[in-house]
């Protein structure tokens, strides 16, 4: 039988026999894990209208997880000729990469003149932007337009 030394976050040896790793599984444990990896995250979303105005939507938990899906929606309209809207309405928790994606989109949109337009921008895009000084540099309005 092999067995194996894993380190724990503790530092401390734990040995793992081959024996452990066919040993039955419990089947609420089964059930519990299904159930969180079969929960889909809300999409964000980009949308081309008639008259060629672009808008993405972010979900309300805009993650590293879901910034592969961002990055398809905001490369889908980058070289949109119109202003890009995005609606960040619905955000109560962004990440750093989601931030650093978004920051790159809104710098690449600018320097090809390209305008963008941020919609229903709440405290927590605000406040995160902040935090880590790319507020300015996304363009986001200022609180102050936010509470009109």
């Amino acid at each position: 039988m092999k067995t194996t030394t894993r380190s724990t976050a503790k530092g401390q040896k734990r040995k793992r026999s081959a024996a452990d790793a066919s040993a039955p599984v419990d089947a609420e444990s089964v059930v519990a894990v299904a159930a969180v990896t079969a929960e889909e995250p809300v999409q964000e979303a980009a949308t081309v209208k008639a008259g060629g105005a672009a808008s993405v939507t972010l979900a309300a938990n805009c993650s590293i997880k879901e910034v592969a899906a961002l990055r398809e929606s905001l490369c889908a309209v980058l070289d949109s000729q119109e202003p890009v809207s995005i609606d960040a309405s619905a955000v109560e928790r962004i990440d750093t990469a989601t931030l650093q994606l978004l920051y790159a989109f809104v710098r690449d949109r600018f320097a090809a003149d390209r305008e963008v337009v941020w919609q229903g921008v709440t405290g927590q895009l605000s406040e995160a932007a902040r935090l880590l000084g790319v507020r300015d540099l996304l363009n986001l309005p200022a609180v102050s337009e936010l509470a009109a």
